[in-house]
């Protein structure tokens, strides 16, 4: 059995983060398989960045899977940050050795902002970069998800937007 909790678009929203922890807290790590955040945790930048975040709403028992949002990958870092290996470290850097997520060769060198995590060998959530498409993560989708076919998973797939409006580079 596996149940996601899911929250998107905190914007550094004191009230909404301290919602979404209430409710994990009432709720229980006993029912929670994974904390899905589906981007713009952040608004605009913070003294604190996406420390206090990752520290309000981390557990050791329950896996935080996050994407990248425009707000995180822009006015969090930058004006317009234009390398996903700063955003990398801002984002999915933090949740990697709680997680066991699977990345791709070399993710944290190139940037590579998307990974897939299985559950239970029934599911497999799937994290797609919008901000930094390109045909490199293409290429690690379409071999992800035809893996998850020939094993018979669920997909579930976790991005911010429904499609990549940043950097095509074909």
């Amino acid at each position: 059995d596996v149940k996601f909790m899911f929250m998107t678009d905190i914007h550094a929203d004191e009230a909404r983060l301290t919602d979404a922890v209430k409710r994990f807290t009432s709720w229980g790590g006993e029912y929670i398989s994974a904390i899905l955040n589906g981007g713009d945790t952040v608004y605009q930048k913070l003294p604190d960045g996406l420390d206090r975040y990752y520290d309000q709403i981390d557990t050791p028992d329950i896996p935080l899977s996050s994407t990248v949002g425009n707000h995180d990958a822009w006015s969090a870092l930058s004006v317009l940050e234009t390398d996903p290996v700063v955003v990398y470290n801002a984002i999915i850097a933090p949740i990697v050795s709680s997680t066991g997520i699977v990345q791709p060769a070399n993710a944290a060198t190139n940037g590579y902002n998307y990974y897939y995590k299985d559950f239970n060998n029934t599911v497999r959530l799937v994290v797609i970069d919008c901000m930094y498409w390109d045909t490199t993560q293409l290429s690690w989708l379409e071999s992800v998800l035809a893996d998850a076919k020939t094993n018979g998973l669920h997909v579930i797939a976790l991005t911010h937007c429904a499609f990549p409006w940043a950097n095509m580079q074909t």
